[in-house]
């Protein structure tokens, strides 16, 4: 048994554990409330720190003002906004439905109309849609392509070919950025939509006639004859790759003449500037390269080449015309001269070069590898074509005194071509001057078979040229005794070794000329010269 005195100790065990029980629950449900009554302690402020020390005069910032509410929201423009009825915006359902059956059940005709002439095509007029233009014609274009061949589809491509044809126009006065969506809506506006992934679609026709007429209207914006080129351009890669023979000459035969005016315009007009016409020209140059015509008797290929040869050409302009030469079917063609157009791609190759070439062989020197490699690519396609049917200046000088000189041509620019496919010459592991003494050799090549002597061309065109034989000048002397230099004097370089007017550095300086000799002698490691004279323009 417990005695009294263990169980007073007891008690006073348990009084004491219930007193501390109840000061910890009054802690935990009294302290946040008088945390939070408690006045908290102030911190000193802190220092601000220095900052720049004004300049003497300076002008203190100036606080742009925030815009008033009717500024930010935006003012309306002038340009034309028609209305658009948001009601039958849940048409689509049912215009979907037929254009993906390929025909009209009950009254979806109507609704088909009603929905894109008073809904889906004036909304792109809008202030609000400006920003939204991308995605509009997305999703237009997606709803066109999802339809099958049929009534609907043709009646939805043809509202919407009109309705985009004036929108693009100057007379219905459309903010610019409407106008453009507008045009490059016309160009992919299809006959016949594609069937699976991998067929391809058929453009439609009557889309060519409004994209001319903006491309040759002198009053239209840039912004709409450059989205007329894009469509146009479309049109041709698909409508040359098409079966239909009658519709390639119809495409042909409506693209070649305004292609060929604005590639022959070299000077801008007054409110664009040169880069801009340049670039425009170069749209121009790839689509006759896509058409892949050379015309009657050569006349694109003549203007093409006039663009390749033209030293006063800027760079890209003259790769685009070579890379075009290279597309064109010269089968069957006459009037053109494959050793000139020939030497005018070479001399294209020459002056990329020089730009990059230092003026000292040795010197240090920083080669732009992308464009020099760009250029000398597009040097080789015009020269070799693309395969073996569209051969390039090679196919035209097949079979003729041409060839010799047009293939001895296209080695020494597949040799600079090479130069940058040596192990480690894409990863720089082949320094710029090593590259550089790589490509002066082919630059010393091509400067000694375009300064070759060649004998006057024959008044009659298509006689064969005599055997090579020794002219006299016009001093009685014999070619080969009047091309000796006079004792003492050096014989200049050729001009086609010199950059052109507008290159920044000086192309590979040509070897003096052996003395005593009508041809300058051909650098030991190098590709030799022509042995022959070259032939005169159009001899078979």
């Amino acid at each position: 048994m417990l005695t009294r005195t263990a169980c007073v100790r007891a008690a006073l065990w348990r009084s004491l554990a219930t007193v501390a029980l109840i000061g910890l629950v009054g802690a935990l449900l009294c302290g946040p409330a008088a945390a939070a009554q408690a006045p908290k302690k102030s911190k000193p402020p802190a220092a601000a720190k220095p900052g720049p020390a004004a300049k003497p005069g300076a002008k203190p910032p100036v606080k742009v003002p925030e815009p008033e509410p009717e500024e930010a929201a935006g003012k309306e423009d002038n340009y034309t906004h028609l209305p658009s009825d948001e009601s039958l915006k849940k048409s689509r359902i049912e215009v979907t439905k037929a254009l993906r059956a390929g025909k009209y059940e009950g009254d979806q005709k109507t609704t088909l109309q009603s929905y894109y002439v008073k809904y889906a095509l004036p909304i792109w007029t809008q202030q609000d849609s400006y920003n939204l233009l991308p995605r509009l014609r997305n999703d237009l274009r997606t709803e066109l392509r999802a339809g099958a061949a049929g009534e609907p589809h043709a009646d939805a491509v043809g509202l919407v070919l009109k309705f985009m044809t004036q929108a693009a126009g100057a007379a219905a006065k459309c903010h610019p950025a409407v106008r453009c969506n507008a045009m490059l809506m016309i160009g992919e506006l299809n006959e016949q939509e594609s069937s699976s992934p991998t067929a391809r679609p058929t453009p439609l026709p009557e889309a060519v006639p409004a994209m001319l007429a903006a491309l040759t209207d002198a009053n239209q914006i840039d912004a709409v004859r450059v989205a007329a080129l894009v469509g146009l351009t479309r049109h041709a890669r698909l409508g040359m790759a098409s079966d239909d023979e009658q519709h390639r000459q119809k495409l042909v035969a409506a693209l070649v003449p305004a292609l060929v005016q604005l590639v022959g315009t070299k000077t801008p007009p007054a409110d664009r500037s040169a880069d801009g016409h340049d670039w425009m020209r170069c749209q121009a140059l790839e689509i006759l390269g896509v058409l892949g015509v050379a015309g009657a008797n050569g006349q694109v290929a003549k203007a093409i080449h006039a663009v390749a040869a033209d030293k006063k050409e800027a760079m890209f302009v003259r790769m685009f015309a070579a890379r075009a030469l290279g597309y064109l079917n010269y089968t069957g063609v006459s009037g053109l001269d494959a050793s000139a157009m020939g030497e005018a791609i070479a001399q294209l190759a020459m002056d990329a070069c020089g730009r990059e070439l230092p003026a000292t062989p040795g010197e240090e020197v920083v080669i732009s590898r992308r464009h020099l490699r760009a250029a000398l690519h597009a040097a080789w396609l015009g020269l070799n074509g693309v395969d073996e049917q569209l051969k390039g200046l090679r196919g035209l000088a097949e079979g003729t005194a041409h060839k010799a000189h047009v293939d001895e041509l296209g080695n020494v620019i597949k040799t600079l071509n090479e130069a940058f496919d040596k192990k480690g010459a894409d990863k720089k592991e082949i320094g710029d001057k090593e590259l550089a003494e790589e490509l002066r050799k082919g630059v010393t090549a091509l400067a000694l078979m375009l300064k070759a002597t060649a004998p006057e061309p024959a008044a009659d065109a298509g006689k064969k040229p005599a055997p090579a034989a020794p002219s006299a000048d016009e001093t009685g002397k014999p070619a080969a005794e009047a091309a000796k230099p006079a004792a003492g004097e050096t014989k200049p370089a050729p001009e086609t070794a010199k950059p052109a007017a507008d290159d920044t550095k000086p192309a590979a300086a040509e070897p003096k000329p052996a003395a005593g000799t009508a041809k300058p002698a051909a650098d030991p490691g190098t590709t030799p010269a022509p042995g022959g004279a070259k032939p005169a323009p159009g001899d078979k």
